[in-house]
């Protein structure tokens, strides 16, 4: 699947075609019902404010909703990363723990790890510039580990 045109009318598109109850029950899901929203909060087409607001126009929304907690994170990672700067990149662990390394393995970078979901998982983020959220931790586990 391509990305629409990376607009603030896309995004708005995106924001509006969210069913949140749907998100909630599928969103574990590789073909789940997900935003996509993240490209579009990170380049500032819209703000997290924006989307809870423009959620809250058409739909009951609160934080106990599974959305609104993911925004939480969401924010709550930029606020960590706006303190920390590079920094948040780095083991708060001492030795003995294991440190991270400096570059990603050619392996993760090629898509060649053998293993198929992480494969498939990179090959998603080259062609479509997007990984689901559950492929992403996947990912993440795999690169950690």
């Amino acid at each position: 699947m391509q990305h629409p045109e990376p607009t603030r009318a896309a995004a708005l598109a995106r924001i509006d075609a969210l069913d949140l109850a749907r998100y909630a029950r599928t969103r574990n899901a590789l073909d789940g019902h997900v935003s996509q929203l993240s490209p579009y909060l990170t380049h500032g087409l819209v703000t997290v404010a924006e989307v809870i607001s423009r959620i809250g126009s058409r739909a009951k929304f609160g934080w106990d909703d599974k959305f609104a907690f993911e925004l939480g994170w969401r924010e709550y990672f930029q606020h960590v990363w706006r303190v920390l700067g590079d920094a948040i990149w780095q083991s708060p662990r001492h030795a003995p723990a294991p440190q991270y390394f400096d570059a990603m393995p050619p392996d993760v970078l090629n898509a060649t790890t053998g293993v198929a979901i992480i494969d498939a998982s990179i090959h998603a983020l080259y062609q479509n510039g997007y990984v689901h959220n559950h492929a992403r931790m996947w990912l993440a586990s795999y690169v950690v580990h």
